[in-house]
């Protein structure tokens, strides 16, 4: 053990003369603590002996170790701060992995630094580099520092040049949106296999482009009704926007609203919906209060109307005692039942007493006349009148 520190503190005093002290002035600046000496006795065997092997041999260690503290030197100039190898090569891997493009496709399109971005690749493959191949990253990190910046940052016009052929009217705002978008997964794309990645970006263009064509036709809905969706419609105004729909266009117009709702990317779907709604007859009424109180009475109160002072009163009782949303309120039993329970509530309450007013104000040959048009089509009373004569 005393053998051994002797031979470690001999080779700190060697190390700061050394190549004028480089590999000390490095790791000082880098702030390991004296780890380095360290780093240096894991390059030879545990036996203390080896510190004082041939001058060649020792020298072509330091200087391997140099290597390695100049790779973290410079890689800290464009990652997170390191203090070890290790952890430099491995944030390296890490960096690579954020990239959004496939060199395999992108190589022909690098003006500079190619040797170094295929050194990339290979290094990301393995995840290590060979002590052979340590000196070449160096040089190539040392001239590229710069350069890769600048590629990090500028992916979407690398993107643009190599993958053009696929982009159609796609802009440069429309690539950059794309790359950060994590749904279309191109982080961890610059190891793949050309194929591989071209089939990613034609899957991803065409979702992207889906999802333009839905804001597109959300827009236009919106500038009709000023409303998100149909969905929304419905929630605001508190009554299925289904009822305001022509019975011949029911079926049409259920499948534009639900492509408009959900968002789905089919391009069919998107353009039959958008047709739809450039063309919707009653896209007046949507907005009208008298139309949508009127579609409301036909589609719910009918005969019950004369009830109710206003609909509004309905729509919250309803709100209030129905857990489904408004847009599916049209043709639900639930719906219906409630209706009638709030319709006969109101008739005990000031209805009956309306009734019997007016029927007291008859003169009585009218009394007939009407009791006689009701059982035309009452057969209810019809019966309950009969009964009363026997």
């Amino acid at each position: 053990m005393l053998l051994k520190n002797i031979c470690k503190k001999g080779m700190q005093k060697y190390l700061e003369t050394y190549a004028g002290g480089k590999l000390v002035a490095i790791a000082n600046e880098l702030g390991d603590g004296g780890q380095y000496i360290n780093h240096l006795g894991y390059k030879f065997s545990s036996d203390a002996a080896n510190w004082v092997w041939n001058k060649d041999t020792v020298h072509s260690k330091i200087d391997e170790l140099i290597i390695e503290y100049e790779i973290i030197e410079y890689s800290n100039k464009v990652l997170a701060k390191h203090v070890s190898y290790i952890e430099t090569v491995r944030a390296w891997c890490d960096r690579i992995g954020q990239i959004k493009l496939a060199y395999s496709v992108i190589k022909n399109n690098i003006d500079e630094g190619r040797e170094f971005y295929e050194m990339l690749r290979d290094l990301k493959k393995a995840n290590s580099l060979l002590d052979s191949q340590k000196a070449k990253f160096l040089s190539l990190l040392k001239a590229n520092v710069g350069n890769f910046r600048i590629f990090m940052s500028s992916q979407a016009e690398m993107f643009m040049k190599a993958c053009s052929h696929y982009l159609d009217e796609l802009t440069l705002n429309d690539v950059r949106a794309m790359l950060e978008d994590d749904q279309y997964s191109f982080k961890g794309s610059y190891i793949s296999e050309p194929d591989k990645y071209i089939e990613k970006v034609q899957n991803a263009i065409n979702t992207y482009k889906g999802t333009l064509e839905n804001v597109k036709l959300r827009k236009l809905w919106k500038e009709l009704t000023g409303t998100e969706t149909p969905f929304n419609w419905s929630v605001t105004y508190s009554m299925p926007i289904m009822a305001m729909v022509p019975d011949l266009d029911s079926e049409i117009a259920r499948k534009a609203f639900s492509t408009i709702n959900t968002g789905k990317n089919d391009s069919n779907a998107i353009a039959s919906a958008k047709d739809y709604i450039s063309k919707m007859t009653y896209v007046d009424k949507l907005t009208s209060k008298e139309a949508r109180d009127k579609a409301f009475v036909d589609a719910f109160l009918k005969d019950y109307d004369v009830l109710f002072e206003s609909v509004d009163s309905v729509k919250d009782y309803l709100k209030a005692h129905i857990t489904e949303h408004p847009y599916y309120w049209l043709e639900n039993k639930t719906v219906t039942s409630k209706i009638r329970d709030l319709a006969r509530a109101k008739y005990m309450e000031t209805g009956y007493s309306k009734a019997k007013k007016a029927i007291d104000d008859m003169p009585a040959e009218k009394v007939k006349d009407y009791l006689k048009q009701l059982i035309e089509d009452n057969v209810l009373v019809g019966v309950e009148i009969m009964k009363s004569n026997m």
